[in-house]
């Protein structure tokens, strides 16, 4: 199933690329802040 996204999204031309490098780069950062905002909770919990 990785590979049937990866060969559509790699045979969609430029555009396909740049929009599925955008979309991962906005889940990391969106899983890094919910991430980060857990150890803070976490933190001030624990003094």
């Amino acid at each position: 199933m990785i590979r049937l996204g990866l060969r559509l999204t790699l045979g969609g031309g430029r555009e396909a690329a740049a929009r599925l490098v955008i979309t991962a780069a906005a889940v990391a950062l969106g899983v890094g802040l919910l991430l980060s905002s857990l150890a803070g909770i976490n933190a001030l919990r624990n003094n």
